[in-house]
């Protein structure tokens, strides 16, 4: 057999990768102000995807951090205690817990954002707020304990 005559072959079949929705986007109604959420489940895993609104690519915003943590503090009965600390977006949202419970201005509980930072104040302190207080920000929590002593 001559060399010439030898030949060797191989045969690569790739079939394309059938990419579907198993879960579609839905409609969402909200009023101004709100927060739509949308969400869809593709039928492969590992896949990039861009969300787009009007041809426009939408860029997600990377979830807020505490760039300055709360810390625990003492303050003595009847004193006002000013719990603070500083997220890493401006207008980052947060929420106030005292014990897993949330927190809501009154006239005890004052909840401030300046520019970066955040306080919740607490008027007329008692023995009873020594508790935990946490500062959520979804996707991050700082939190610290506040101890009230008797006078």
């Amino acid at each position: 057999m001559d060399q010439d005559s030898l030949k060797s072959s191989d045969e690569i079949t790739q079939e394309a990768r059938v990419i579907g929705l198993l879960r579609p986007l839905r409609d969402v109604t909200v009023t101004a102000g709100e927060t739509a959420m949308f969400d869809c489940e593709l039928s492969h895993e590992g896949i990039s995807m861009e969300w787009s609104l009007k041809n426009t690519k939408l860029v997600p915003k990377p979830p807020v951090e505490f760039t300055k943590p709360l810390e625990n503090q003492t303050v003595e009965e009847e004193a006002t205690a000013i719990l603070e600390c500083e997220v890493s977006r401006e207008k980052a949202e947060v929420k106030w817990f005292r014990d897993g419970q949330e927190v809501r201005k009154t006239k005890k509980y004052d909840i401030v954002a300046e520019g970066r930072k955040r306080k919740l104040i607490i008027q007329g302190c008692t023995l009873d707020d020594s508790k935990t207080y946490t500062c959520d920000a979804k996707d991050f929590k700082t939190s610290a304990f506040l101890n009230v002593e008797r006078k």
